[in-house]
């Protein structure tokens, strides 16, 4: 009772790892009682490969090196990547718990079971040598001739999406300065629980009160979009590990992120004069259809306020928007 009293906070964040150490401290400050801990001997980290992964994937693709003007490549993975972390190589992380290395097996944080990626080239038919406006004037042929189109599109599902006991701490007693944080135990099905993109979404009894728009009160201003249809409810489905019973931590079997959709595509023209002059022009559309991939949002049990609240997009890397962009080119040859 002394301890639940003292330390709380700890136990109400899943922070075994601090409430160790805060035990630890009370005894040698407030006790004048040895620590259980030597304080003479530093932590030493050492790396390791023990870890295992297990990764198995099917690969199809289908080629085309040219056809009345259109080239592509289509190709399609479907797999699954499991591990005991989930972090990339060269990552110090610590096992969930040194007593059983395994506790965390489950899909990688990188895991996606379907992705397609196809690359596209086609000069339009029009002008001379294409099937209309062949016999067309010289003239005539520099402004319908020379068009093209490019693109490339990826499709792929979501990334595994677990929801976290807390960011204070370790509920194993790792910690979090290397660790990862454990995933609380779906008490149903995770894909019964229809994650996804919910617009007009409204908090209940204060669970992603962040996200409440408009529609919610006059004063609120979030985005309205949550992962769950009632977060309030969702957050029911899941409770914390229990040390004595769970021989996996709620990574194992995990929820699914929001996939990709992208498309970005060019339009161009080539126009040549004689032999050595010519121009293209060109209209790059990147996400073309403005398409919004959204970043998965916060599922932690300790920060109920955010829970599920879905507020921002992907940023792709040299850009300042996740919204379209239109970059216009002119190239002269001489």
């Amino acid at each position: 009772a002394c301890v639940a009293t003292s330390l709380a906070g700890d136990f109400t964040s899943f922070n075994v790892s601090d409430l160790f150490l805060n035990m630890d401290a009370f005894r040698l400050f407030a006790l004048g009682a040895p620590t259980f801990n030597n304080l003479n001997i530093l932590d030493m980290f050492m790396r390791t490969h023990r870890d295992f992964s297990n990764y198995n994937a099917a690969f199809l693709a289908l080629h085309n090196r040219g056809w009345h003007g259109m080239q592509f490549d289509l190709n399609y993975t479907y797999s699954k990547s499991l591990d005991q972390i989930g972090t990339v190589q060269n990552s110090a992380s610590y096992f969930a718990s040194s007593f059983n290395p395994a506790y965390e097996y489950g899909p990688s944080f990188f895991d996606r079971p379907h992705i397609f990626n196809g690359t596209y080239n086609y000069d339009l038919p029009f002008g001379h040598g294409h099937l209309l406006g062949s016999s067309s004037h010289e003239w005539f042929n520099k402004v319908i001739g020379g068009w093209y189109t490019a693109g490339v599109v990826r499709i792929a599902s979501g990334q595994p999406l677990t929801v976290i006991e807390g960011l204070s701490g370790s509920s194993l007693g790792g910690g979090l300065i290397f660790g990862v944080a454990q995933g609380a135990i779906p008490t149903v099905n995770p894909g019964s629980l229809g994650g996804g993109v919910h617009e007009n979404v409204c908090s209940s009894g204060g669970v992603g009160s962040t996200g409440d728009g408009p529609n919610c009160g006059s004063g609120d201003i979030g985005t309205g979009i949550n992962y769950f249809a009632d977060a309030g409810a969702a957050i029911k489905d899941f409770r914390p590990i229990l040390l004595a019973s769970d021989g996996r931590t709620g990574r194992s079997r995990p929820m699914r992120g929001f996939g990709i959709r992208s498309f970005d595509m060019r339009i161009g023209k080539e126009t040549k004069f004689r032999e050595k002059y010519g121009f293209e022009i060109s209209a790059d559309m990147f996400n073309a259809f403005n398409h919004p991939i959204f970043l998965n949002p916060n599922l932690d049990l300790t920060n109920l306020p955010t829970f599920g609240v879905v507020s921002s997009t992907l940023i792709p890397a040299n850009r300042t928007s996740s919204s379209r962009w239109i970059q216009l080119g002119l190239r002269i040859d001489f």
